[in-house]
């Protein structure tokens, strides 16, 4: 069984300094974050969890976080699940690019999970996902009346399938005598 333990501290301060920008906008921060991650039953099942706390000037921003597991049903296939609570502030071309900036947008909260299953031989592998996105406030670039686009906020929920492969080709030249 392998356990690994990562705690972390960050601080940040962003400023601009652009003449695209109306303003120099500053924004300070500072975070804590720990992971947490379990390979227990000689690697068959593995473990990962994270959580992370922001503090902005003026925000409450939300605690986010994740669950992770895979679980190796056979040494080539694997079932994979992972959720998590997610959270972005605006970035400053967002809040404050001249004429196209929204200073009023709103932080993006949210949650993801998706569902996998990969398998595995000796030219590639394939895998297939599930997933599933709900999110409040999300930012997107829309066109506005006067042909311009701008940030607005909208709520954005995203569900589907994904599938994805890769396949290894290798070609040796041999040289006789």
């Amino acid at each position: 069984d392998v356990t690994k333990l990562t705690i972390g501290l960050n601080t940040t301060i962003d400023k601009v300094y652009s003449l695209n920008f109306i303003d120099t906008p500053e924004r300070k921060s500072f975070a804590f974050f720990g992971a947490f991650n379990y390979q227990l039953v000689k690697n068959k099942i593995i473990t990962s969890q994270s959580v992370r706390k922001e503090f902005v000037q003026g925000l409450d921003n939300p605690l986010s976080g994740s669950f992770g597991i895979e679980y190796k049903i056979l040494e080539n296939i694997s079932i994979m699940g992972s959720t998590s609570k997610n959270y972005r502030l605006p970035t400053f071309n967002d809040l404050y690019y001249s004429n196209l900036g929204n200073p009023d947008l709103k932080a993006e909260e949210g949650y993801g999970s998706e569902v996998s299953t990969k398998i595995m031989n000796k030219i590639g592998w394939v895998k297939l996902t599930g997933f599933y996105n709900d999110y409040e406030n999300w930012i997107n670039w829309q066109p506005q009346d006067n042909g311009l686009w701008q940030p607005q906020n909208n709520n954005v929920e995203t569900k589907g399938l994904e599938f994805l492969t890769q396949l290894n080709y290798k070609k040796f030249f041999f040289r006789g005598n």
